[in-house]
């Protein structure tokens, strides 16, 4: 069955934010790294693999959106 255009464009859409929150991540992450908050040590890398875990979400579920996206192209275009 193929995708409304309106599916399709939530699809989209979600990849893209998606995307883009890994990237906001990695760079939060990157500069928590250089600049460490003033907390207790095992607070503070609590608070980093909270912050790494974030990230592996994020990129597992951009990974789905972009395999379910990949699916509708191929029912949208069959033989393609």
């Amino acid at each position: 069955m193929a995708l409304t255009q309106q599916q399709q464009q939530i699809l989209e859409e979600a990849r893209d934010k998606a995307a883009k929150l890994v990237v906001e991540l990695e760079e939060r992450a990157a500069e928590l790294e250089k600049n460490p908050p003033k907390l207790p040590p095992q607070q503070l890398e609590e608070g980093k693999s909270a912050m790494r875990n974030a990230i592996v979400a994020v990129k597992k579920a951009l990974e789905n959106i972009e395999k379910a996206a990949a699916v509708a192209d191929k029912i949208q275009r069959p033989g393609a």
